[in-house]
């Protein structure tokens, strides 16, 4: 209807890997839990390799407060991304005919504290990190060419 093609969503998420250290990698998948429904799609993002890209499943939640304990030791083994936008958005897409793909900053890990979390994540050096962050996601979606 308004000629949109594709769809790049650019944002933060939580990780549920260990290992991995807030606002110094960048996520991308192509299958979400929506509700309980496993659903897919086609990434363009599917061949992007480097560094700080981590490829995986994500987990779409309605809101951050269904984050409990008891919820990531039930998800973590078999989900690596957590946000309550991602499937929601990629459901929308796939319905209006539109080819959808994000790349979003890991901003927060699920399975382990480190220093850098959302509590404060307007601080001068992770406003930095995600800069940076920012400026490889725009060199990978020139990369594929959507741009």
């Amino acid at each position: 209807k308004y000629g949109v093609k594709k769809v790049i969503y650019i944002g933060k998420l939580g990780t549920l890997k260990k290992g991995i250290l807030p606002n110094e990698y960048i996520a991308t998948g192509d299958i979400s839990n929506v509700y309980g429904t496993e659903i897919r799609w086609k990434n363009v993002f599917e061949n992007i390799q480097g560094d700080n890209i981590i490829h995986g499943k994500h987990y779409n939640l309605a809101s951050v407060l269904e984050e409990t304990k008891y919820w990531v030791e039930d998800v973590k083994e078999d989900f690596q991304f957590v946000d309550p936008e991602i499937g929601n958005m990629a459901l929308g897409a796939e319905k209006n005919g539109v080819m959808f793909s994000y790349l979003h900053i890991i901003s927060d890990n699920l399975v382990e504290e480190y220093d850098e979390d959302l509590s404060n994540e307007r601080k001068e050096n992770i406003l930095k990190k995600r800069k940076q962050r920012y400026d490889e996601i725009i060199k990978y979606i020139r990369r594929v060419g959507v741009v």
